[in-house]
């Protein structure tokens, strides 16, 4: 696990990825959170891309939620079918539980207030919110998920 210095923080990793990679919402968190977990894939950030911007840009479930679920069964996911996977379960639960009672919603076009299929409010997403809104959930949510879950 990597040090938890203002820098290396799960949540300053997301925010770099975020911010000055370009990286997608549901992309920063999973790498941030797996970086802090000392997972390495070539599929990370690659597998959480379609989940960007409310699953493929359709602004349903954020994209920080399901970057934060995936990083869940990452850690605590199962390896084979003769596994129960309660833990990762129970872990997600409480942690959409948590995402909700912070944003009233877990639905990005709520959460922005844009609709990104109107080119103006995407412009002013990209300008705006993405740097705010956005990157404050990014913070929020991976703080939660380094505090709350454990090691498998």
């Amino acid at each position: 696990m990597e040090e938890m210095d203002g820098r290396n923080a799960p949540e300053a990793l997301a925010l770099q990825y975020f911010k000055e990679e370009k990286l997608a919402c549901s992309e920063s968190v999973l790498l941030a959170m797996a970086r802090h977990w000392g997972v390495e894939s070539d599929l990370i950030p690659r597998i959480a891309t379609p989940f960007r911007a409310g699953l493929a840009g359709t602004q349903a479930i954020c994209g920080v939620v399901t970057g934060g679920l995936m990083a869940i069964g990452l850690r605590l996911g199962r390896d084979s079918g003769s596994e129960t996977g309660a833990a990762c379960v129970e872990t997600g639960k409480a942690f959409l539980r948590y995402m909700q009672e912070q944003q009233g919603t877990l639905e990005c076009r709520a959460i922005t207030g844009l609709d990104f299929s109107d080119h103006e409010q995407h412009e002013r997403f990209q300008r705006t919110t993405r740097g705010t809104v956005c990157a404050g959930l990014l913070e929020l949510c991976c703080r939660w998920l380094a505090e709350n879950v454990p090691e498998r």
